[in-house]
């Protein structure tokens, strides 16, 4: 394959001088594909002009007969590219982020105070809210809107393009929705789900390579103590749901606990198929 710089260029020049933005075309002869001829120019083109950096080439015209018109693009270094100029294939970055969300509660953890009607009878609501005060069928309670700590961890993974092909997305799209069966990342099983997944687009670090960010989002619960309907579980994982079955007292018609459950709702599995 031969390659020829054109006559056609266009600088732009800083008040020092210097070259910080170009565009420089080359055409190529019997280049088998397009792709053969992007690549090939990229390799051959230089690094730098001035302060102006390679960032890419792109087929900007294809007259037929294995010719290809390529354009290289230049472009200074910004402070948000120069981090990005130092990774490599394999770098990874985690962070955590805790915020909040609101969420509706039906009992609190408890009630620290009771006004009572002169004459009227005294009823423990327990940790119930906004109670109608009956047992059994009869028994209505209501619900508060809290706010609820919500603590997420997040990974930005640098790939080589290349190595996000099909079978990679299948893998990693197969996982998103479920938490973790192993420890993750030095979490026990049960606390972590991954919520999403987010591909960044292509840039060349320092050494001319190819890359990209992709960042994973994860939610954190750890495992532990919960509380429902004013009793206390042990030993309960992150994301599984604790509900409450209540009933009546046989003896006084009160309102009572009469079992409390865990179930799972998100399906287990291992995260090695994300490669982090």
């Amino acid at each position: 394959m031969k390659i020829n710089r054109s006559n056609r260029e266009l600088l732009r020049l800083d008040r020092d001088g210097n070259c910080e933005k170009a565009r420089i075309v080359y055409v190529t002869e019997a280049s088998p594909d397009a792709a053969a001829a992007a690549e090939a120019v990229r390799r051959n083109a230089p690094e730098r002009i001035g302060a102006a950096r390679r960032r890419g080439a792109e087929i900007t015209a294809a007259p037929g007969g294995g010719l290809f018109e390529v354009t290289v693009n230049y472009d200074g270094d910004t402070a948000a590219d120069a981090p990005r100029r130092q990774r490599r294939a394999g770098d990874r970055r985690w962070r955590f982020l805790v915020t909040s969300d609101y969420a509706t509660r039906s009992d609190a953890l408890a009630t620290v105070r009771s006004v009572y009607r002169s004459g009227s009878a005294r009823i423990d609501p327990g940790t119930r809210v906004d109670w109608n005060g009956r047992a059994g069928r009869e028994s209505v309670s209501g619900c508060v809107r809290v706010l609820e700590p919500r603590f997420c961890e997040i990974c930005r993974a640098t790939f080589r393009p290349a190595s996000l092909n099909t079978a990679y997305k299948r893998r990693a799209a197969e996982v998103v929705g479920k938490v973790n069966a192993a420890v993750f990342h030095h979490w026990a099983p049960g606390e972590v789900l991954l919520e999403s997944i987010i591909q960044g687009e292509i840039f060349h670090n320092a050494s001319g390579e190819e890359l990209c960010d992709v960042v994973f989002h994860f939610a954190i619960r750890p495992n532990g103590a919960r509380r429902c309907a004013g009793q206390l579980l042990e030993n309960v994982d992150g994301w599984d749901y604790v509900w409450a079955v209540t009933g009546s007292d046989p003896g006084n018609g009160t309102e009572l606990v009469t079992s409390l459950h865990v179930s799972r709702i998100y399906e287990r599995t291992l995260f090695n198929a994300l490669e982090i």
